[in-house]
């Protein structure tokens, strides 16, 4: 069994590597797909959800804190 990891970087440097070729079907598909995407709604999706996911977190922490803090300042 082979395993992609043989290739060496070493190869490139002296100008004995090998090239890869591949179609540019699939790439042009997947630029074409990209293209296609509006960025713009889904970077406001992710910050979203990671906003609620900073709250949730702050939330948490504060119940998790409340009985400390609740002691210290019942002294």
């Amino acid at each position: 069994m082979q395993s992609a990891t043989d290739m060496s970087s070493f190869g490139m440097v002296t100008g004995k590597g090998t090239q890869a070729s591949f179609s540019g079907g699939c790439l042009t598909a997947k630029k074409r797909r990209v293209k296609e995407i509006d960025w713009d709604s889904v970077v406001e999706k992710a910050d979203g959800i990671i906003a609620a996911a900073g709250a949730v977190a702050v939330a948490l922490s504060a119940l998790y804190f409340a009985p400390v803090l609740i002691s210290i300042l019942s002294r």
